[in-house]
């Protein structure tokens, strides 16, 4: 059976995960991925760059320039490193998410990855947490991305329910040099479809079990609850921006 080939691009800014955690979980990203790139940030602790180092995976050290840049900066060494088709598949995934996922939902990362080597009809995935993951999920995040989510699903008239924020796309190869060429928002999780929309591309979405909310993924500040929802509709209008721009 014709098996599609997968990367990986992830990005690494100060990960705390005891080093056998780390060994195990890219011993498992070597394993599954026909090629990864992983970007790690200059204020990460040296060990974690000098372990990725020892295996045959693209490692490079990024300077600590803000989430967007740093994935822009992913996906432009992917580009210049990958040997793989313009129709694999490669899941653009932050590091802590992906390792919680191996670590904590092995059987979702598995049918992930069955996912993506059976290929799927999308040039951009976006990896929706399953109804189980959303109730993980602090009530003031979960209230303004259904906002996010619902402005970005009419925007790019889709029918089923897209996760545009949960943080984890499938992106087919060969629109990462678009991406990798005219991506500059503030927040990527809109303006990367819209992209690969632009140049013909189809979007949609596969499900997983595999992202719950842990204290792994990001801390919960201890602001008052009104702040924290200040702070997410900021982010709202970040995300949805691209979409308003002719």
């Amino acid at each position: 059976m014709f098996k599609t080939q997968i990367g990986l691009i992830s990005t690494i800014d100060r990960l705390k995960l005891p080093a056998k955690q780390l060994s195990q979980v890219l011993t498992i990203i070597e394993r599954e991925f026909d090629s990864a790139v992983i970007t790690v940030t200059n204020t990460t602790n040296p060990s974690v760059l000098t372990l990725i180092q020892e295996t045959t995976m693209n490692s490079f050290s990024v300077p600590r320039n803000g989430a967007a840049n740093g994935r822009r900066l992913a996906v432009s060494k992917f580009v210049e490193v990958s040997r793989l088709s313009d129709s694999s598949l490669i899941l653009h995934i932050d590091f802590d998410k992906l390792a919680t996922m191996i670590i904590r939902k092995p059987d979702a990362f598995q049918q992930l990855i069955t996912k993506m080597r059976l290929g799927i009809s999308f040039d951009y995935a976006c990896v929706n947490r399953s109804p189980e993951n959303m109730q993980t999920y602090p009530r003031a995040w979960t209230d303004t991305e259904t906002c996010t989510n619902k402005c970005a699903q009419a925007f790019f008239e889709l029918s089923d329910f897209t996760d545009f924020t949960s943080g984890a796309a499938i992106i087919r190869q060969k629109f990462l040099s678009f991406i990798s060429e005219t991506s500059n928002a503030k927040m990527i999780d809109a303006e990367w479809p819209l992209i690969v929309k632009r140049h013909n591309g189809k979007i949609g979405s596969v499900e997983t079990a595999g992202l719950p909310f842990t204290q792994l993924n990001r801390e919960v500040t201890q602001k008052l609850l009104w702040q924290r929802y200040a702070d997410r509709i900021r982010l709202v209008q970040q995300i949805i921006e691209p979409l308003t721009q002719k």
